[in-house]
């Protein structure tokens, strides 16, 4: 009991340090490289949220000073030391034949490792340090239980949402959308009695679903526009990762992930919207568009894992940027420094271990 009470105060104290850490650098990484906020700069964000289900599997439990009887506090002192390293990681290195990793840890003498939550284990009674894996772990498991709940429901409300049958009123005249409309199989649903914005929903969905009220206040290239947006929410399965993302900080329920969650749905939601150029749409047809959902949007509870294309703590933004006349001179060199942001976001902090035994 004592050891997975050790383990747990871990993984709640050292996964918490690790995502502010892994966040910290992202965000120097994506400024240093000049990634402009969009799906690239969505992507790297998503890091430090999927790095926290990796990080259990980094832990080097034969370096772990707890296993070894040694209590750091009691060690001579000048003998522990905390260390930022650059170095390869032997066993991943053999597995992937690459990387350079980075990294920050506490040792003790031998060469082996303690965190913070060691120390705090060790001056923490053993009866509130027991108490705190038992309540722990009943929080979790309710937790849990909750979102499988909600999930389980929404799958419901998402079967019934399919079932309805609607048709468009109005013919895609666009050729490049008509295009990727039949390659992919997609399918527009215009419902009479759907209220709020277009939508696509669940995981693999090849179906747009749109308000019917909706459809008759766009215009036709405004329509076009809107379903163009939620075209590329498909061909990016943004579902699937925002369900993802979700099953992750569901488990790591005390990890402060909502502003960041934020941030990546609005780089996609940009991200969207730039990628609709390659349907010859109009910035301004697409920006009309979302203001129209917005206005047309209502207080309704949405189906699950839906990407609405009108959402309030976004619209300003998504329109400013729709709007400003960009230049393509550098584009290029955008695309460079975003893949080389990428390589280092990925074996230089992604493959990291930081504040972890």
């Amino acid at each position: 009991m004592e050891q997975l009470s050790f383990f747990l105060l871990n993984i709640v104290l050292n996964s918490l340090l690790a995502f502010l850490t892994t966040l910290f650098l992202i965000e120097i990484l994506i400024g240093l490289f000049r990634v402009k906020q969009g799906r690239y700069a969505s992507y790297l964000r998503m890091i430090p949220i999927v790095k926290l289900a990796l990080d259990p599997f980094l832990y080097d439990f034969s370096r772990w000073s707890y296993l070894q009887g040694i209590n750091p506090l009691l060690c001579e002192e000048g003998s522990r030391t905390i260390g930022v390293f650059f170095g390869l990681f032997p066993y991943i290195n053999e597995w992937l034949a690459l990387p350079l990793l980075s990294g920050i840890q506490m040792t003790a003498p031998g060469n082996l490792t303690f965190t913070l939550a060691d120390m705090i284990a060790y001056i923490t009674p053993p009866l509130l340090l027991h108490s705190f894996a038992f309540i722990f772990l009943f929080v979790t498991v309710m937790i849990l239980v909750k979102r499988l709940t909600g999930y389980l429901c929404g799958v419901e409300q998402l079967n019934r949402l399919t079932a309805w049958k609607g048709r468009s009123l109005k013919k895609v005249r666009n050729s490049a959308l008509n295009h990727i409309l039949k390659k992919y199989s997609l399918k527009v649903n215009v419902l009479p009695d759907l209220k709020g914005s277009p939508f696509v929903a669940g995981l693999l969905s090849s179906t747009i679903f749109f308000p019917q009220g909706l459809s008759r206040l766009l215009s036709q290239k405004e329509y076009e526009a809107a379903l163009a947006h939620e075209v590329e929410h498909i061909r990016h399965k943004d579902n699937l990762v925002r369900l993802t993302l979700t099953i992750i900080c569901s488990m790591f329920w005390w990890i402060p992930t909502h502003w960041l969650r934020n941030r990546i749905e609005e780089g996609l939601e940009i991200g969207c919207d730039h990628d609709c150029k390659k349907y010859h749409v109009d910035p301004v047809d697409l920006a009309a568009a979302i203001c129209k959902s917005a206005r047309h949007n209502v207080q309704n509870v949405s189906p699950l894992l839906t990407y609405h294309l009108a959402k309030g703590h976004q619209l300003h933004r998504r329109i400013d940027i729709l709007l400003a006349q960009t230049s393509t001179r550098f584009k290029k060199t955008r695309f460079v420094l975003a893949a080389v942001a990428a390589c280092v976001a990925i074996f230089g902090i992604f493959l990291g271990r930081y504040w972890i035994f």
